[in-house]
């Protein structure tokens, strides 16, 4: 295609017959989202955006290489900015973690009945935890810390353990035994 400083990005994408911008552009997106649905949104938004073409979105061809892969590159450019972009105001909407049960608390939504049934319920399920480790043996306690220090691979648990793997197998087995029987002698699961 015969190109100068004033191509449409339009008129680019019209004559790419064999569909080589959009299909790298997706590829592009899926390498930055790693979501099929998410990268098309993304390819789409980019595409939008160029086609809008205000400030710096705006194509202009450059004349080094191909308009198809000028146009690309560009799109890619802006693929990556509206990534970054909706990335950051992701990362701002999460950074004040809303508690359902503190706001309604707090606007009279939910009553302080409410409230003290959900501090009798930790209550209770504290006191069952307590019941469950009196039972336990010293290894069996030993991979309940390690669990809580986010370490959960058997292998792993093993070695710091010092026992074998087996053994962290068997003493995985005890503490499942034992909750579930403080759970039947309370009546219930939970």
């Amino acid at each position: 295609m015969a190109g100068g400083p004033d191509l449409d990005p339009r008129r680019v994408l019209e004559h790419d017959r064999e569909r080589f911008i959009l299909k790298r552009l997706l590829g592009y997106a899926y390498r930055r989202t790693s979501d099929v649905a998410r990268a098309k949104d993304l390819a789409q938004e980019a595409v939008a955006l160029v086609l809008e073409g205000r400030g710096w979105l705006r194509w202009t061809y450059d004349g080094v290489k191909s308009p198809e892969r000028s146009l690309l590159d560009h799109l890619c450019n802006v693929a990556r900015s509206t990534a970054k972009d909706e990335r950051k105001a992701a990362a701002a909407r999460r950074e004040i973690p809303f508690d359902i049960r503190k706001h309604d608390v707090a606007h009279g939504l939910l009553g302080l009945e409410e409230t003290y049934l959900d501090e009798a319920e930790h209550a209770r399920r504290m006191r069952l935890a307590e019941r469950v480790m009196a039972r336990l043996d010293p290894l069996a306690l030993r991979l309940l810390e390690l669990e809580q220090a986010d370490v959960h691979e058997a292998a792993r648990q093993a070695e710091i353990a010092a026992c074998t793997v087996t053994e962290v197998y068997l003493a995985r087995q005890r503490i499942a035994y034992h909750r579930d029987a403080v759970l039947a002698e309370e009546g219930g699961p939970t």
